[in-house]
């Protein structure tokens, strides 16, 4: 059970570095939503390399290592778009919303891999419906408009 506890703080150390890395890029450059977006297609891609390696434990092990660490990247960069676009009023309001939103995934997500695990006989549909939603945040984190750094 040591052996889990450490393999599984691996993953959360990448994703701490990637934090770090990402946050601290997105600052030096007030480059927010790329900064944004492309966490979010390393983490898409990484899972559907992981998927796509089959039974070939070092690539899915790196893969899923790879989208762990890079699944939390976009974090630093993503929370400032709020208050960059809007008022100290409107971006609250933003901040509860995307909280909202998050929370009902949290609460329908499960269910709905679950059913996918249900109905296909097994968890790759569900890792792909998580594939397509790291693409497709990352798509719409690209339709965000540059502002002006307020710092």
């Amino acid at each position: 059970i040591v052996q889990v506890l450490v393999d599984l703080a691996v993953l959360y150390f990448l994703g701490i570095g990637a934090i770090f890395l990402v946050g601290f890029s997105a600052h030096r450059t007030g480059e927010r939503r790329w900064h944004t977006a492309l966490p979010m297609f390393c983490s898409g891609i990484a899972l559907a390399l992981a998927i796509l390696s089959g039974h070939r434990l070092a690539s899915v092990i790196l893969f899923y290592c790879l989208a762990a660490g890079t699944s939390q990247a976009y974090l630093p960069s993503f929370w400032t778009l709020p208050t960059a676009y809007f008022g100290k009023a409107a971006a609250a309001t933003a901040i509860g919303l995307i909280n909202s939103f998050g929370s009902l995934g949290g609460f329908a997500g499960p269910y709905l891999f679950g059913y996918l695990r249900t109905a296909t006989g097994n968890f790759q549909a569900g890792l792909w419906c998580l594939v397509g939603c790291s693409l497709l945040a990352g798509i719409l984190a690209t339709r965000i408009k540059n502002y002006a750094s307020k710092t």
